[in-house]
């Protein structure tokens, strides 16, 4: 099943971290691209869509997605942020 995401980049002091290495979001996020379900078939799909590795992903030019960000699944409304391993499902927000 495909999906379509929205990708929402923090500003320097949208998140933080805690005690226990984790990450908590705090606001001022935001939204720097949507994908269409044809663009993107997974979380990791889309994050790959946003990387600046080969070249920039978009024009103009925008970092890359990375710890701290959020990506929306538009279908169910979850939100989920990338981590330093995979992603965090933080629900509907």
């Amino acid at each position: 099943m495909k999906f379509t995401f929205t990708v929402l980049h923090a500003d320097k002091e949208s998140f933080r971290e805690t005690i226990m290495g984790g990450i908590v979001p705090l606001g001022n996020y935001n939204k720097v691209a949507t994908f269409s379900k044809h663009e993107c078939s997974s979380l990791d799909h889309c994050f790959i869509q946003t990387q600046n590795i080969h070249a920039n992903w978009c024009n103009p030019p925008k970092r890359s997605t990375s710890v701290g960000d959020l990506i929306r699944d538009d279908d169910s409304g979850h939100y989920h942020m990338v981590d330093s391993c995979g992603f965090k499902d933080l629900g509907i927000l």
